[in-house]
């Protein structure tokens, strides 16, 4: 899968990610915008069902709900619920793409249920394995806890691996 997009930095908190970007994201009826005013850390984009490009297709495609309860309906296939997922996109662990996807959308009245985001391993044009957990992932592609402990290990194969 070739990249159009900027590179973000690893590693990724998503505690930092808000505090630099979250008021520098504008929206347009409601969309999150992209921007490049959180770089050079940071380069969200935003998937719009009209946009061509193949990652995003995938991104605003996918169904982000696998088992359990689904309190996040509208994130099981974003476009087909008029949602835009906010993504970044980091250095690849070889030939597998790591990219972070949330819920931005603004609501109106708790609308719906705010989907929490998730890392997806994309290999060879495929979502491989999603990572819900919202640990902070460093350069080794390690997926940490705040207090440390290391929870998942992203593989060449595609697979986050739980330690």
């Amino acid at each position: 899968m070739k990249l159009t997009q900027k590179i973000s930095r690893l590693p990724f908190d998503g505690g930092k990610f808000f505090e630099v970007c979250l008021d520098r994201i504008k929206f347009v009826k409601k969309v999150p915008q992209a921007t490049d005013k959180c770089g050079p850390a940071y380069y969200p984009y935003v998937a719009k069902k009209t946009d061509p490009d193949a990652l995003v297709q995938l991104i605003g495609t996918h169904k982000y709900i696998k088992v359990g309860p689904k309190f996040y309906d509208a994130y099981d296939n974003p476009f087909a619920n008029g949602l835009h997922p906010l993504f970044l996109v980091f250095p690849p662990l070889k030939d597998v793409v790591l990219v972070r996807v949330d819920d931005f959308d603004q609501m109106d009245n708790e609308e719906r249920d705010r989907f929490g985001g998730a890392y997806l391993a994309i290999k060879n044009g495929k979502v491989i394995d999603q990572l819900t957990d919202g640990c902070i992932m460093n350069a080794e592609y390690a997926c940490y806890d705040l207090d440390g402990t290391k929870r998942y290990q992203l593989l060449e194969t595609g697979k986050f691996k739980k330690m």
